[in-house]
């Protein structure tokens, strides 16, 4: 059973499109909130390697993390990220990649071949079958990593791909969150649900064409970057799952948009 906090999922998007006075692409952090599908705090930086230094910031713009898991992709595993949200009192998973080699090390060493699955799922969805399998360790003591209690190996089996083969992926993975509050089904729930921040930027390139806009230069980008989270996010709290379904009824009945907005009655 899933009794576990809430989640919220921190990534990275490169608005393709758009450039500043110096030739630069824009580069947009947020922070995506998988419970209702909406997003609650963005912010513009020069690239993705800016990403960790602001990191903090975007998500000093929030009044209360407290007791909630922050999910972000390996290039957020910094101690520094791990000290920030223990002492605003929420949790993290970050998954662990060759950035980060002495802890990838240490937990590729630990004893995962005989460890039990405590959790498996299975989707499928437009001839794809994916099969999640996740293994969780106590994190021993000689990991030095801040506040971490549980590493995550999560084995992933895909299939009925375009070339009709199976694929095999492995992530390793840590949480600051202990067992009796992050079970294996909550930790399987918000490594899935990190999943719906791309499913956002895709959203904002296929059905909105974020990359192809020829609004490109000055704060105009990010505005509209900002237009388009607002769009989704009212989309979906009005019920939608297709936002591509979204637009054509509101484009087709312009007084709904305005009575979602509060401007009507």
């Amino acid at each position: 059973m899933d009794t576990g906090p809430r989640s919220l999922a921190a990534d990275g998007k490169t608005v393709c499109g758009a450039l500043d006075a110096d030739g630069k692409q824009l580069h947009l952090l947020s922070v995506f909130r998988p419970d209702t599908g909406t997003v609650a705090a963005q912010r513009a930086m020069r690239d993705k390697g800016c990403e960790v230094t602001h990191f903090a910031a975007l998500l000093d713009t929030l009044d209360s993390i407290r007791g909630l898991i922050i999910t972000t992709d390996a290039l957020h595993c910094q101690r520094e990220h791990a000290r920030y949200l223990h002492e605003r009192g929420a949790f993290y998973y970050f998954p662990v990649l060759g950035n980060q080699p002495t802890l990838f090390a240490a937990l590729d060493a630990l004893d995962w071949e005989n460890t039990p699955i405590a959790h498996t799922s299975t989707e499928r969805n437009q001839g794809r079958t994916e099969t999640r399998e996740l293994k969780i360790l106590p994190v021993p003591k000689q990991v030095a990593f801040p506040h971490t209690q549980q590493a995550v190996l999560i084995e992933r089996t895909t299939t009925g791909r375009g070339d009709g083969k199976t694929h095999c992926y492995a992530e390793l993975g840590i949480t600051s969150a202990p067992a009796e509050m992050a079970n294996a089904t909550t930790l399987a729930r918000i490594t899935r649900d990190h999943w719906g921040v791309e499913v956002l930027h895709h959203v904002r390139d296929v059905t909105y064409h974020e990359d192809a806009s020829h609004v490109r230069t000055g704060t105009t980008p990010r505005a509209m970057a900002t237009f388009r989270n607002l769009a989704i996010s009212l989309a979906r709290l009005a019920g939608f799952k297709n936002i591509a379904a979204a637009t054509d009824h509101y484009r087709a009945h312009p007084s709904d948009a305005f009575h979602l907005l509060g401007l009507t009655e």
